[in-house]
């Protein structure tokens, strides 16, 4: 779920992208990246372990590691601007801008997050 442009020059000045992105740090664009997957149907399932720290060590390698709560919560306030949110684990609830701080709180105590998104319809 990640692009492919290389983020990991802003962590590391030095970094020289591979041919195999073997350590390279790939962007995640959700706008980019839903507008895409939404495209092709009208709901979709996430079912994503993510490290419930600030930072995850293993983005040092591979085409990302795990999503933080910076980014999940990134992306569940797009999505809950954009799309109906339904989270299914760790909480059963809909998620709306006003419930987003209520769900990281709960997502710090967890490694594992369950939601699905819908297009809204119009």
């Amino acid at each position: 779920m990640r692009t492919g442009k290389c983020i990991a020059k802003e962590r590391e000045p030095d970094h020289i992208c591979q041919d195999d992105e073997e350590f390279c740090v790939n962007r995640f664009d959700e706008q980019q990246i839903f507008k895409l997957l939404l495209g092709l149907g009208k709901k979709l399932i996430v079912y994503e372990w993510f490290d419930p720290g600030d930072q995850d060590d293993d983005k040092v390698r591979g085409r990302g590691g795990y999503f933080t709560l910076k980014e999940w919560e990134k992306t569940l306030r797009y999505l809950a601007d954009n799309y109906k949110v339904e989270l299914i684990q760790p909480l059963r609830r809909s998620i709306d801008e006003g419930e987003i701080d209520n769900v990281i709180s709960k997502l710090r105590q967890v490694d594992c997050i369950c939601f699905y998104v819908e297009k809204i319809e119009k």
